[in-house]
């Protein structure tokens, strides 16, 4: 098994001091997904530019937080999980807790149009960009536009980066989300 370093701010590369200072001011400390990809300077700015992205797009909190949940489900990205199952129900977010159970579990959402929404993005994960027109249409029957199918397909993009590398990487878990530890359900 390869071992990857993870990155803090006296070892990481002077392109990425400054971002890892931002984020450390932000979070209160550096996740290790991102001390991992910081030996890859590339990987690390082409990631925080892409997150940066998906927060401004048109997915609400609430929306981005069951996009990202389901990816990391799809993928069996326990670190991801753990995180955006923290991030989800820390302030801001507004993620009712019964959805977060719900993503976490595997199970569909209570909301029709959330629910759409889960299963769209769970759905271009699994086929890989290849998507049933009808999963389509249902999601745009609940107000959802082709910029919403886009905004998906952006927050895909992201969670892959995190995704893979943990896979790689075998990235513990933050102290801040050890209370959030996650291991896929067997249905």
């Amino acid at each position: 098994m390869t071992e990857f370093q993870i990155h803090t701010p006296e070892t990481v590369d002077a392109a990425l001091k400054e971002d890892f200072e931002r984020t450390e001011r932000m979070l209160g400390y550096i996740p290790n997904v991102y001390g991992v990809m910081a030996e890859s300077p590339e990987l690390a700015q082409s990631y925080q530019f892409v997150q940066q992205r998906v927060m401004e797009s048109s997915l609400t909190p609430i929306e981005r937080n069951i996009v990202w949940l389901e990816i990391s489900y799809q993928n069996n990205c326990t670190y991801c999980m753990a995180g955006h199952s923290a991030l989800a129900t820390g302030p801001g977010q507004n993620t009712p807790p019964d959805i977060v159970r719900a993503l976490r579990d595997g199970a569909p959402l209570n909301d029709p149009k959330l629910e759409a929404l889960r299963q769209f993005a769970g759905a271009v994960v699994n086929g890989r960009g290849v998507v049933d027109p009808t999963l389509t249409d249902t999601l745009k029957t609940h107000r959802y536009t082709n910029r919403t199918v886009l905004d998906v397909i952006l927050a895909v993009s992201q969670k892959i980066m995190t995704n893979y590398v943990n896979h790689f990487a075998h990235t513990s878990i933050d102290d801040a989300n050890a209370d959030h530890e996650w291991i896929r359900p067997n249905h």
